[in-house]
């Protein structure tokens, strides 16, 4: 069984849908943003979200931050670096 799933919505109005993959990628012409699934070391979801330049622009991005599973449910840990300046280094992510 998967351990993630990917849903939405196509031009035509109908549902996307999948099982498995590690990422997904909404993009407009300039803007972006691409979220990855991952495992933290015990075994908890965790997914990072970055934003990315759109289908014009393949190479800039900048990590805004990461939604890790907890035993408290999910949370929200924005990047050092998110929102501090539009170039400023993405760092590594999880």
């Amino acid at each position: 069984m998967a351990r993630t799933y990917l849903s939405g919505d196509n031009s035509r109005g109908g549902e996307v849908t999948a099982a498995g993959g590690t990422y997904s990628h909404l993009r407009g012409w300039d803007a972006g943003v691409r979220v990855t699934a991952g495992r933290t070391n015990d075994d908890r979801d965790v997914f990072t979200v970055i934003m990315t330049k759109g289908s014009h622009d393949a190479g800039s991005e900048q990590v805004l931050g990461t939604v890790t599973d907890t035993p408290d449910g999910p949370v929200w840990a924005p990047h050092p670096f998110a929102g501090a300046h539009r170039n400023a280094p993405a760092g590594k992510h999880a």
